[in-house]
């Protein structure tokens, strides 16, 4: 009887020890969203990356032996990575002003903010998307756009860093 609980208990223990190591691995995937903020005449843009991601990355990237959670530096680094490595434009292939508004650490993510002016008359968007592609060829940044309650999902893997997405009607302020 001794034998099979102990059995039992050191299944269980494998098994947590199993999960504390798959969390230990990249995730290798990021959430952006695009929506208007139809009050403040803005559209917000959201960047999601998860805070392993975004250590492995800045130690890469950045060349740095840094915490990202402990270093304000490397945060900021890592921010202005992303929103560098994130570029919105019209279908006439003109580049829309995007301004960074900043970043958080929040619930093992780190969260940065951008900004553009409500885009009028706009059909859709050119969205380039490439963050983190250079270190994790099997990357995945997905970008979900929400307009007047349609969502577009666009997915960007390996080679494709560039997509177009087209609206049923051009953007209004409301």
């Amino acid at each position: 009887m001794i034998s099979k609980i102990a059995s039992y208990a050191i299944l269980a223990c494998l098994v947590l020890l199993g999960q504390g190591a798959s969390f230990a691995h990249p995730q290798k995937a990021a959430i952006a969203t695009i929506e208007p903020n139809y009050r403040t005449g803005v559209i917000e843009i959201v960047h999601r990356f998860s805070q392993h991601d975004a250590e492995h990355a800045a130690h890469l990237v950045g060349a740095t032996p840094q915490s990202i959670i402990s270093s304000d530096e490397v945060q900021e680094k890592f921010a202005q990575y992303v929103t560098q490595s994130f570029r919105l434009s019209n279908l006439k292939n003109e580049e829309i002003d995007v301004n960074d508004i900043g970043f958080e650490f929040e619930g093992g993510y780190i969260w940065v903010y951008q900004e553009t002016s409500l885009l009028q008359g706009v059909e859709g968007l050119i969205v380039q998307y490439s963050a983190l592609q250079e270190i994790w060829p099997d990357q995945t940044n997905t970008v979900n756009i929400k307009l007047d309650g349609d969502v577009k999902t666009l997915t960007f893997t390996g080679n494709t860093r560039i997509q177009e997405v087209y609206f049923a009607k051009p953007l209004t302020s409301r």
